[in-house]
């Protein structure tokens, strides 16, 4: 399993990649690894002004198109359907409040 740390300066940027679309929550994020759709991922996030850290499994259910001029080298990891992530998604969607709203960039 890929393990890969995320750090967010604050949570209006955090807010900007985390997407509710997926049943459990999830984040694009622009990575330099190459990531397939199916990878498992070990993802901590890190969101720097709060100091709030989430440790969770995920997995690549996106991957932009290497000719994308968008959304080069994103990838979208969902959470996996677990209890923590369950909690985890609840607590983030708390901890963004309305954030979450209108500031996503997908």
């Amino acid at each position: 399993m890929n393990i890969l740390k995320v750090n967010f300066s604050d949570l209006n940027l955090f807010a900007k990649h985390y997407t509710q679309k997926f049943k459990y929550g999830g984040i694009f994020n622009k990575t330099e690894h190459k990531y397939h759709v199916g990878d498992k991922v070990f993802l901590i996030i890190n969101i720097e002004s709060n100091k709030h850290l989430f440790a969770m499994d995920t997995e690549v259910v996106f991957t932009s198109p290497h000719n994308s001029l968008s959304f080069a080298n994103y990838t979208g990891f969902a959470f996996v359907q677990n209890e923590q992530n369950k909690k985890y998604k609840n607590d983030i969607e708390v901890l963004l409040g309305g954030l979450v709203k209108g500031l996503s960039i997908f």
